[in-house]
């Protein structure tokens, strides 16, 4: 048996799933876990229906996540996959321009703003572009 708990505001839904298991020793017991990425009632109905089925299974309905590594294997996997003619070309620029800047990073850490930011700009710099966009009098031609 499981549900669904309402926590969150209108503009910041957080859903939760209540459900009940039976742990190895065979005592019931009772859950809550955060729904993350969930943002609509109909969403959390689906979700529920998932963790109902993995505890009816007998499965842990949310299993321990695996921690984090560097993004550096998964370019240099994805490099040696490569068989389309232009192979080279793309392992090169990984190699020159992807790893350096983002060769330590998780993925979770490779966000839209991240890949954004001009290289070797400060995590709150903007971009000349972006900064000429805020600031009109910075453009050429612009009378100040």
């Amino acid at each position: 048996m499981a549900s669904i708990v309402d926590r969150g505001t209108r503009s910041a839904p957080k859903f939760f799933a209540k459900y009940d298991f039976v742990d190895a020793s065979g005592e019931r017991k009772q859950r809550w876990k955060l729904l993350a990425g969930v943002q609509t009632k109909k969403q959390a109905t689906q979700e529920l229906a998932r963790v109902e089925r993995e505890v009816a299974a007998g499965r842990d309905p949310f299993p321990e996540r695996v921690a984090p590594s560097a993004i550096k294997p998964l370019l240099d996997q994805w490099g040696k996959s490569l068989k389309n003619r232009n192979a080279d070309d793309d392992r090169s620029r990984t190699k020159r321009q992807l790893v350096p800047r983002f060769g330590k990073m998780t993925l979770e850490q490779i966000t839209l703003p991240v890949v954004m930011r001009p290289r070797g700009a400060g995590p709150d710099e903007r971009s000349p572009c972006r900064r000429a966009v805020d600031d009109p009098l910075l453009l050429p031609g612009v009378p100040g």
